[in-house]
């Protein structure tokens, strides 16, 4: 009896896992009457990685700046971007934001707006300066761009 009970909780407990795994339930969290805040989606977003894919739009645009050496091997002031555009699958591979900022001494200032927000990732007293893009879709807040300018 007491190890039909276990099983049953057991079950139970893993079937509720899978449920709050899923993307559905990520997108269930925002509504009309409960439109997401920011900072609560951020600290989710940096820290579970299966969240911040479930809230990240593919294929992802990443601009990269481009900057080098012209044909004298001077400085190349006139920068460019180049866009790429990667896969849910490729993004998965990465550790989550927090983890990377965490292991790489890396700060961010958040610009929130109404419908948009920019976090601005960096390492202070250094060129790493990555931006990223967050637009606010059906109450619900999704990653959509981000900008490289490190050199």
């Amino acid at each position: 009896m007491i190890g039909d009970f276990l099983r049953l909780t057991t079950t139970a407990l893993f079937t509720i896992g899978l449920f709050t795994q899923s993307p559905l339930i990520y997108a269930a969290e925002c509504s009309a009457s409960h439109q997401e805040v920011f900072a609560d989606f951020f600290n989710r977003f940096s820290s579970e990685k299966k969240f911040a894919v479930s809230r990240t739009i593919y294929p992802l645009r990443v601009l990269l700046l481009e900057f080098g050496l012209n044909d004298k091997l001077e400085d190349d002031y006139s920068s460019s971007f180049k866009l790429k555009l990667t896969s849910k699958a490729e993004d998965s591979k990465y550790p989550s934001l927090g983890n990377y900022m965490n292991d790489n001494g890396l700060v961010a200032e958040t610009n929130i707006k109404t419908r948009t927000t920019e976090v601005h990732v960096f390492k202070p007293d250094t060129d790493w300066s990555v931006m990223y893009r967050f637009l606010m879709k059906k109450h619900c807040w999704y990653l959509h761009e981000i900008e490289d300018d490190s050199l």
